[in-house]
């Protein structure tokens, strides 16, 4: 994040300051990007309190090269990614009213390691762009469609609690996956009742030792309040 700031203060020639306090409450090597929120969210108050006012396509070209994945914090709404996850678009779809309970199995995951593990055991069966629609097929036949976490195999081999957790989410949910390249894997329940129900499961069997229970949101909460 600092040198996110450093390099925009640096590029649009600010010459005033800029106190961050960060107060860490996601899980290290989570698989979350808290990193890149962090990143995005920083750019984004300081575009505003320096009053320079780029437009959001400003600032995701900007950031990506600092990050890939800090351009979707920055668009602030659910979207399709495409390029190296720079090129994006609105989700077309309607966000469900669902509850999501995330679970971190008290061990993280290499990004690297994982993305080795991939290029090792899984590169070679990587799906052509314009076959992809045909094989990510949807869960419940719905419009919402979660798509498919392709290092999600080479996470679990690498760490053997995550895959147990999410075997045991998966059993309890609607629907269960790994995020980004693990360890934290995430559960989509109808209502909050199944969601208490399965946090109080993964805590009591202590396969978990970080648990959230929340809800989707259809925007970035800055992007909400019209910063």
């Amino acid at each position: 994040m600092y040198r996110v700031l450093e390099a925009f203060a640096h590029q649009f020639d600010v010459q005033q300051g800029l106190d961050v306090f960060i107060e860490k409450k996601l899980p290290s090597q989570a698989g979350l990007g808290g990193g890149s929120s962090d990143a995005a969210t920083a750019l984004m108050v300081a575009n505003q309190l320096w009053q320079l006012n780029h437009s959001k396509e400003t600032l995701i070209d900007f950031a990506a090269p600092f990050g890939a994945d800090i351009p979707c914090f920055i668009y602030g709404k659910a979207s399709l990614a495409r390029g190296i996850g720079e090129q994006l678009s609105d989700y077309p779809h309607t966000i469900p009213p669902e509850h999501v309970v995330l679970a971190w199995p008290n061990v993280g995951v290499s990004t690297a390691a994982s993305f080795d593990h991939f290029d090792e055991e899984y590169f070679h069966a990587l799906t052509k762009e314009k076959v992809m629609v045909k094989v990510r097929a949807r869960s419940d036949g719905g419009d919402f469609d979660l798509g498919y976490n392709d290092l999600e195999k080479s996470s679990a081999a690498l760490c053997p609690p995550l895959k147990s957790l999410l075997s045991v989410m998966r059993q309890q949910s609607v629907r269960a996956w790994m995020s980004g390249s693990g360890s934290t894997c995430v559960a989509l329940c109808h209502s909050a009742k199944d969601a208490t129900s399965l946090v109080d499961f993964i805590t009591s069997q202590g396969l978990a030792s970080w648990v959230h229970h929340g809800y989707f949101l259809s925007m970035h909460p800055l992007e909400k309040n019209g910063a």
